[in-house]
């Protein structure tokens, strides 16, 4: 089997489609050799939190894409977390793949099998902090930022865990990352919002898609490091991220889809709507080459640096780059524009708001109320009190929205507006604890015989994780429920490294 737990909107999926659509080898080698398998992770959260985190354990990354080879009892044996699906010099092609796999697996299929239940079997011991730290050090890129992987993630959750620990190295680690964030094409340099992930270790090419949540605690992390080594440029980036957060809840978006033409552009493009003059700096700042291919645009020389291309005095250089933004920008507006998306469940919206909240702690002009009456109304029709809150449109209840849930409601309840929201939360979690918890772990959903093995974080911070910080803080009644629980869960989240991030912070008693 070969599954794609990606959604339709995101750039890999749509990159995935068009190579299929045009390769017939690939799309023989899917039709004849394998069972494919297409999963929408938001409608399967728990499917999708198993092969993420089967994937981080034996490749380091979960991609996007999530693409993961199965054997014919669903056990991941290979996973394929790479947007370069005709192959390159790293990696063959998924064509090529699928046909050398087939043919070994029907060969030696109790080769693969043997293989793929001992790895099922393996665990490792729990961690303390320090040695948590000690091996995530050995992956941090300290030159480029973000962790040595590809695709490269903006991983928030580490980020925040890295500014709470406090020694100078991981600080400098994180400035490099936010700075190269800032300047790297997942950072959308004419408007507002980042993109999922960079599809380079330079943070230059990015999967195109903007989720709001992430950008979410995007916000809060920016916000922080501002608020601690008083850097203006990251505070104004915490507002501008805000600020597309803030838009997006007021039109009832999760989701920026995926539309690569839209962010992208030519030499020829550029020169055609720019005046002359700003033509060869606005291309030098944004990294414009000449040649047909479509770039994303990146700071691929900082304003501090211009004048080493140009006799211009840096304010009209300044002046001029800005000009030419708002040009290309006014002209990108006239383009389709990317499609927007609500998703169907609780969990976007209210990690949404969670995060926003948080970081108001630093930017005092985010309205905490009108966040609040949000979650209100996202709440309004109250749990189910056998299975929590329940999706309008399946009547499911899965982990990750209850989780979600009640980490907004624990966040809200520490500015403590219009609502008293420890009560709600009080009653969610004692529902969780009733239908939810088993002496080995957490359900994926009321009465399912899977455990859900949430602790992979991905656009969403992990499910297991998130609602464990969140008992811890609702008191001692249910701290000791959630710590006992937690323990169950050490021994899988070591392999996980850096992707763990969210849990030793909780664990860790860090922000949040």
């Amino acid at each position: 089997m070969v599954v794609v737990a990606e959604p339709y909107w995101s750039n890999s999926a749509q990159r995935l489609a068009y190579v299929v659509g045009n390769d017939p080898r690939l799309r023989d080698a899917l039709e004849s050799q394998v069972v494919p398998v297409l999963v929408e992770p938001e409608e399967r959260p728990d499917l999708a939190s198993r092969w993420r985190w089967e994937a981080v354990v034996s490749s380091g990354s979960c991609g996007p894409p999530l693409l993961m080879f199965l054997t014919h009892e669903t056990t991941p044996i290979l996973n394929y977390g790479a947007m370069t699906y005709e192959g390159d010099e790293r990696i063959p092609s998924l064509a090529s793949l699928i046909t050398s796999m087939a043919e070994q697996y029907a060969s030696h299929p109790e080769t693969f099998l043997a293989e793929a239940r001992a790895a099922q079997s393996v665990t490792q011991s729990g961690e303390t902090p320090e040695e948590y730290w000690n091996q995530v050090g050995t992956n941090l890129d300290r030159t480029r930022g973000g962790l040595d992987e590809l695709p490269r993630h903006p991983h928030p959750q580490l980020l925040l865990s890295a500014l709470a620990v406090g020694d100078a190295a991981h600080q400098q680690w994180v400035e490099t990352t936010l700075n190269r964030m800032i300047d790297g094409g997942l950072n959308d340099q004419l408007d507002r919002g980042v993109h999922r992930c960079a599809r380079d270790a330079s943070w230059a090419v990015p999967h195109f898609e903007k989720p709001v949540p992430l950008n979410a605690q995007l916000v809060a992390v920016f916000a922080w490091a501002a608020a601690m080594r008083g850097n203006s440029a990251w505070e104004a980036m915490a507002q501008d991220l805000a600020g597309f957060c803030v838009d997006a809840l007021r039109d009832d978006i999760d989701c920026v889809a995926s539309d690569s033409f839209y962010y992208t552009w030519t030499s020829k493009e550029v020169l055609d709507i720019l005046p002359p003059a700003v033509v060869q700096p606005v291309s030098l700042h944004y990294g414009i080459t000449p040649g047909g291919r479509r770039l994303a645009l990146r700071r691929a020389v900082s304003m501090d640096h211009m004048h080493r291309y140009s006799r211009e005095a840096p304010h009209v250089l300044e002046s001029g780059i800005e000009g030419g933004r708002l040009q290309l920008l006014k002209h990108r507006r006239l383009r389709p524009a990317p499609p927007v998306l609500a998703m169907p469940g609780y969990a976007w919206r209210a990690e949404t708001l969670r995060w926003l909240m948080v970081a108001s702690r630093w930017l005092p002009d985010i309205e905490v109320g009108r966040l609040e009456s949000l979650l209100a109304t996202l709440v309004r029709n109250g749990p189910d009190p056998e299975r929590g809150y329940l999706r309008d449109e399946s009547g499911h209840a899965w982990l990750e929205d209850q989780a979600s849930l009640i980490a907004a409601m624990v966040q809200a309840s520490a500015h403590q507006r219009d609502l008293d929201w420890i009560p709600y939360a009080r009653e969610l979690a004692d529902i969780l604890i009733r239908t939810y918890a088993r002496d080995d772990g957490w359900c994926t959903s009321p009465g399912a015989d899977s455990l859900s093995v949430a602790l992979v974080d991905d656009i969403l911070p992990a499910a297991v994780p998130t609602l464990t910080s969140s008992l811890v803080r609702l008191g001692e009644d249910y701290a000791s429920a959630a710590l006992s629980l937690s323990q169950r869960y050490s021994s899988l989240v070591t392999p996980i490294g850096a992707r763990g991030a969210s849990w030793w912070r909780t664990v860790t008693a860090g922000l949040d």
